[in-house]
């Protein structure tokens, strides 16, 4: 898992990170209500699928063979949407982030079944200065 303090990565960084096993990219934008997943392999993208609220409350755009299971999320997100389509609630806006978590079983805003307390370890980048000199920080 890769996290980057949420600053969207580029294609180049994705497809350089697919070259050393498959990748699930997942951004989700509460500001603006933007949220998109994607898989790479072998350095090139084989799906996406994006919400951008801006576009609509039903917008969903997918590109490529996008997992099977994208169907059955895609249903069920659509058939909230219509339930409560007066609320001005997005319900479409979960659609990628709820992919990413049926390809990975992580959800940025979600706890996760069968983990323990702390179960990832936060690498934090250390400066050049303090990886020549040896120090912790």
């Amino acid at each position: 898992m890769v996290l980057f303090n949420r600053k969207e990565l580029k294609d180049a960084i994705l497809e350089g990170l697919s070259t050393l096993g498959e990748v699930v990219y997942c951004l989700v934008e509460d500001h603006v209500m933007f949220s998109c997943a994607s898989g790479w392999k072998h350095g090139k993208s084989l799906w996406a699928v994006t919400h951008d609220c801006e576009k609509g409350l039903r917008h969903l755009e997918i590109k490529g063979d996008a997992p099977a299971s994208l169907k059955v999320i895609q249903a069920k997100h659509e058939s909230q949407q219509g339930a409560e389509e007066e609320a001005d609630v997005d319900h479409i806006y979960d659609v990628p982030a709820e992919l990413a978590k049926d390809l990975t079983g992580f959800r940025h805003d979600q706890g996760t079944p069968g983990m323990k307390d702390k179960p990832f370890q936060v690498l934090e980048k250390k400066s050049f200065f303090s990886r020549l000199l040896g120090a912790k920080n």
